[in-house]
């Protein structure tokens, strides 16, 4: 009787793993489904209509091939403009009249649904990084990559017109990695 039980609890316990070890890659995939289909309609409210685009919680898209990256970027006044929602547009960033100047995007790295900057440490000079913000597309070629201490507060010259910098911690580290683009 005893091992019976055993024997039952032990199934029950490799079944209950299974779960939990299948959950994660399960909510990935419904993660970037979503995503896609979000994706779409903000091209597609561009397209159809530029007013349209109010809709839509996009105002813009980020995309880093080297990396697979492929995201939306809310408002910045949105409250899902928060880093444990989205890549985050930081308060620094400086947008003009509709004209993208320097914007500081955040993101988790780590091995979270939320951690849409898990591989920056992968990126190399001259790879490229695309924004599209509020229907006009900008072509991005990495410049500098920096670590930093993490502080909470990036110290940056920036020595061109146009950035795009990219922010997330660096695993089991108190550092963070920093990416420089400038504007092609």
């Amino acid at each position: 009787m005893k091992n019976r039980w055993g024997v039952v609890c032990s199934i029950i316990f490799i079944v209950c793993g299974f779960l939990m070890l299948s959950l994660e890659p399960l909510q990935r995939i419904e993660i970037n489904n979503v995503e896609e289909k979000k994706l779409d309609e903000y091209f597609n409210s561009q397209s159809e209509n530029p007013k349209r685009h109010e809709e839509n919680d996009y105002i813009g898209m980020i995309s880093i091939p080297k990396i697979d990256v492929k995201r939306g970027l809310v408002s910045p006044s949105s409250k899902y403009n928060k880093i444990d929602y989205n890549i985050e547009i930081l308060k620094e960033s400086v947008i003009l009249e509709g004209e993208v100047k320097h914007i500081f995007l955040a993101a988790h790295s780590g091995n979270s649904s939320i951690s849409f900057f898990r591989n920056l440490n992968k990126i190399h000079l001259n790879d490229e990084v695309w924004l599209d913000y509020k229907g006009q597309t900008y072509k991005y070629l990495v410049y500098e990559i920096k670590e930093v201490d993490k502080t909470g507060n990036v110290e940056l010259e920036l020595d061109h017109q146009n950035s795009l910098i990219l922010v997330t911690c660096k695993r089991s580290e108190d550092k963070q990695i920093v990416v420089i683009c400038k504007l092609e």
